[in-house]
């Protein structure tokens, strides 16, 4: 499980990163952010606040919500498993980590294309 959540966290970073290398716009990086937000305002209209959502009940529409937003953000699954969180923590702490982790990685490709074009420009100039 832990070589999966690595395996995840390289490849977030490292398709943010090449983002920025060919100069696309920050926003291309937080499309899941976008969504999970979504989902996650979804899912407190649904589940009537911020409380835990009943597995036996008549409400199966924010369970729906729940199981899909832990579906989207599941390579994070074992990152939060152990912590003892309610179901809104849990699915903020994903929807958070769908927004920092890639805009590390844009944030590590923007710097480093931004060298790129400070070198080529002095060369330029001398």
């Amino acid at each position: 499980m832990y070589i999966l959540l690595s395996l995840a966290f390289i490849f977030i970073l490292t398709a943010s990163c090449f983002n920025a290398l060919t100069f696309k716009r920050y926003h291309t990086v937080l499309w899941p952010f976008f969504l999970n937000v979504l989902l996650l305002f979804t899912f407190l209209v649904l589940n009537g606040g911020i409380g835990d959502v009943p597995f036996f009940g008549s409400d199966y529409t924010a369970l729906t919500v729940f199981f899909l937003l832990t579906g989207f953000n599941s390579h994070w699954y074992t990152l939060v498993e152990s912590a003892a969180l309610s179901d809104f923590s849990f699915l903020l702490i994903n929807s958070l980590l769908s927004f920092i982790i890639p805009s590390l990685g844009y944030g590590m490709g923007y710097l480093y294309a931004s060298k790129i074009k400070q070198n080529k420009t002095a060369s330029c100039s001398n």
